[in-house]
């Protein structure tokens, strides 16, 4: 792609190798049904917000969109989280066309409705992971802000409208010693009405997660020792697992 223009190390030009997003939906036989590419409808170099680099095979890749976790909606839509855009976006099954975008830069490759936040005291998200629907129509995320943004990790709930094109956050819950988390994390509803979030890379601390019941008050935290992280923290029914198995399988 030509990334004439985009700011990181080292500087690319117009003929740089990307690390693309793909996401695609695959019929119970394993058949491709849909695919939508990344770099055919955003921009990397209007819509960055980070743009780290690698060697890969002898060359420099970018990894200028870096999705980390796509959502279906009922009416087959898909929410798409990259964390490189610091945004979250919804794509349409029927054309393939960014719909509306929400946070990061204001602009969008296929002239997508920019949601425009409101009333959010951390003004957005930044580098956020595990972007989801609500059954009621809100989405939430964990938004890690990382620490060049000054804010704390949390995880953040919006109400959108779509008349006015605004989003305004309905809950948030920050990371309980007011720390950023460098990356990786999650925030899920659980059946119960309980929200769990996992805190990612808590670089100082080693938190990992947090369940707060349905008044949003927490109700259990697990740490591991300053160092160490977990990917995503998801809350399952004791029946979920096997324990003859997990005994027989610890530390294998």
């Amino acid at each position: 792609m030509d990334l004439t223009g985009l700011n990181a190390t080292p500087t690319p030009g117009p003929d740089s190798t990307i690390a693309d997003c793909v996401v695609q939906n695959v019929d119970p036989q394993g058949q491709l049904v849909w695919e939508w590419r990344a770099s055919d409808h955003l921009d990397p170099v209007t819509e960055w917000t980070a743009a780290p680099s690698a060697t890969l095979g002898g060359q420099t890749v970018y990894d200028v969109f870096h999705c980390n976790s796509i959502d279906p909606n009922p009416n087959g839509n898909v929410l798409v989280s990259a964390r490189h855009l610091s945004a979250v976006f919804e794509v349409r099954q029927s054309d393939g066309l960014v719909a509306w975008k929400l946070s990061g830069k204001p602009t969008d490759k296929d002239g997508a409705v920019i949601m425009q936040i409101q009333n959010d005291p951390e003004g957005g998200i930044v580098l956020q992971h595990d972007a989801r629907y609500l059954p009621n129509g809100d989405i939430w995320m964990f938004d890690n802000q990382r620490l060049v943004s000054g804010q704390p990790a949390r995880g953040i709930e919006y109400s959108l409208n779509f008349d006015t094109n605004t989003a305004q956050p309905v809950f948030s819950f920050t990371a309980p010693e007011n720390g950023p988390s460098c990356c990786i994390g999650s925030f899920r509803l659980t059946p119960d009405g309980h929200r769990v979030i996992g805190w990612g890379y808590m670089i100082f601390n080693g938190r990992a997660m947090t369940e707060l019941d349905a008044a949003g008050d927490p109700v259990l935290d697990i740490g591991f020792a300053a160092g160490n992280a977990s990917s995503r923290s998801i809350k399952v029914l004791p029946s979920f697992y096997k324990i003859a198995n997990l005994r027989n399988t610890a530390g294998t």
